[in-house]
């Protein structure tokens, strides 16, 4: 069984998710330190 991720699979599986009303977000949306970060990585995290 090939358990790789394709590209393709990827896509269909936001365009799903975005039909269930999430949305995309991108690395440096997300990413620690950045404004609205959505997730805190400190010291001794």
């Amino acid at each position: 069984m090939n358990s790789s991720f394709t590209e393709s699979i990827v896509e269909a599986a936001l365009g799903w998710l975005a039909s269930l009303g999430y949305s995309v977000k991108h690395g440096p949306e997300i990413a620690s330190g950045e404004l609205l970060t959505e997730r805190f990585i400190g010291k001794g995290s």
